[in-house]
């Protein structure tokens, strides 16, 4: 398969990308994962759905950018984006992500006991 520089260029980018896409995605699963405690079993069954949801993505990136063709360099970038990824990006996104996630636990909570509140006054009220 022959391809042009700006072809290399965009399928190299891509495999950087989609590096940076899967280690985020995995501080994600991270942060979401240690909000609440769960039982090894369905640690290992969430493991699985996320490495099969990883590989997905990272096909998807592949076809997209050179019809699933494999070589070293798609191994070599992919590792690159996740250090970029690691070094740079990393603290801040879970830092955000964890507050934005327990923030919207805490509307959530908000919201449920209000409505709860709203028909306990309404169905319960015995005056």
């Amino acid at each position: 398969m022959i391809l042009t520089i700006y072809d290399q260029f965009v399928f190299l980018l891509c495999n950087f990308i989609a590096g940076i896409v899967v280690a985020g995605l995995f501080d994600l699963y991270r942060v979401i994962r240690n909000i609440k405690k769960v039982n090894r079993i369905l640690v290992f069954i969430q493991d699985i759905i996320f490495l099969i949801l990883c590989g997905f993505i990272v096909f998807a990136f592949l076809l997209y950018t050179n019809e699933a063709y494999i070589n070293i360099y798609v191994y070599v970038f992919m590792i690159l984006g996740i250090i970029f990824y690691v070094k740079v990006i990393s603290r801040g996104y879970v830092k955000a992500v964890d507050t934005i996630i327990r923030k919207l636990m805490k509307l959530t909570r908000i919201i449920v006991n209000f409505i709860i509140f709203i028909f306990e006054s309404i169905f319960l009220n015995k005056k």
